[in-house]
């Protein structure tokens, strides 16, 4: 099976990214299941459903190591389109790029996110919902 590549228009760049394989999946996908475990306490911690609680346990479980992994991890597969026939690989744009722009980074790490794990997360996957926080894309999102 090939992976696939979407593309979303995030802000003023499209975004193409290109699937992990299973190897680097598996990695990010025990992450992912290490900060639902801390959403999933918040939530019934209190005896009834609080998702105060489960996204303020969430925020915390992302750690800086955390983030960076997910950032490190998915910028290889990432081209940005920052123009007419100019296409970069992120990784290598990465600390320039996303400079002052936090909210279209954590948009970027949503994608990639629903690129790679919408099966596990769903359409509307409360990780994927609390990465979109920082602000969304006016524009439409066209597919590859």
């Amino acid at each position: 099976m090939a992976r696939e590549t979407k593309s979303k228009q995030i802000g003023s760049h499209r975004y193409e990214v290109t699937q992990l394989g299973a190897i680097e999946g598996r990695a990010v996908l025990a992450h992912l299941m290490q900060l639902f475990g801390g959403m999933v306490s918040g939530i019934a911690g209190g005896g009834k459903p609080d998702m105060v609680s489960g996204f303020t346990a969430l925020a915390s479980s992302i750690t800086p190591d955390r983030l960076t992994f997910f950032c490190d991890t998915f910028s290889p597969w990432t081209q940005v389109h920052k123009g007419p026939n100019k296409v970069q690989v992120l990784k290598d744009i990465f600390d320039d790029h996303f400079a002052a722009n936090y909210a279209e980074m954590m948009q970027w790490l949503a994608f990639c996110l629903e690129v790679n794990f919408a099966s596990f997360l769903g359409e509307s996957g409360a990780l994927a919902g609390f990465l979109r926080v920082a602000g969304s894309s006016d524009s439409p999102s066209p597919k590859a």
